[in-house]
């Protein structure tokens, strides 16, 4: 695997990550970095990780990604 691929993996699991985390903390509470959860925050951070699975798709149908997901 090379590195470019390394790197959009560990950018989508970080986005997946956020998700998770936001859920967990639930809407109008605030992160260890006083972020507050809104409905907004969620909807933008799932547009981004829409878009990097969608270039991920790109690059496996391309073939530059090996094979992994």
């Amino acid at each position: 695997m090379n590195q470019r691929t390394t790197h959009l993996s560990d950018i989508i699991s970080f986005y997946r990550n956020q998700l998770e985390r936001f859920d967990k903390i639930g809407l109008g509470n605030k992160t260890e970095f006083n972020t507050i959860i809104t409905g907004r925050l969620i909807d933008i951070t799932r547009y981004r990780l829409g878009q990097l699975l969608g270039k991920r798709e790109q690059l496996y149908y391309k073939g530059r990604l090996n094979g992994s997901k």
